[in-house]
């Protein structure tokens, strides 16, 4: 059994903390749907077994949706400490932050 899955049947999951330097994810997942994707997602870094391990009530398309949404708001905060941007980092850690996704 790989060593994810122990963690996860010991309940790693459910106890584990958002770290300090990523305090504006849960401004941006604030139902319990996605309060549990993030959890998960940051824990395991995958998605594949999310609605079979948490029993979460949700379909496919919204977990990439959140997945989306997870990594373009990654891909923001990087993009802003690369350029020195406080002014965007401000909005990203205000909840201020949008996406501009191209829904297909």
């Amino acid at each position: 059994m790989e060593n994810l899955e122990l963690k996860f049947l010991a309940g790693d999951y459910f106890e584990y903390e958002i770290p300090s330097e990523k305090s504006y994810l849960p401004l941006y997942f604030t139902s319990e749907v996605q309060q549990h994707f993030l959890k998960y997602f940051l824990r395991f870094k995958e998605i594949d077994f999310f609605l079979v391990r948490t029993g979460q009530l949700c379909s496919v398309r919204h977990i990439k949706r959140m997945r989306e949404t997870f990594l373009k708001l990654e891909e923001a905060v990087q993009d802003a400490k690369k350029a020195f941007d406080l002014d965007a980092l401000e909005t990203i850690n205000s909840g201020k932050w949008r996406k501009h996704v191209e829904h297909r």
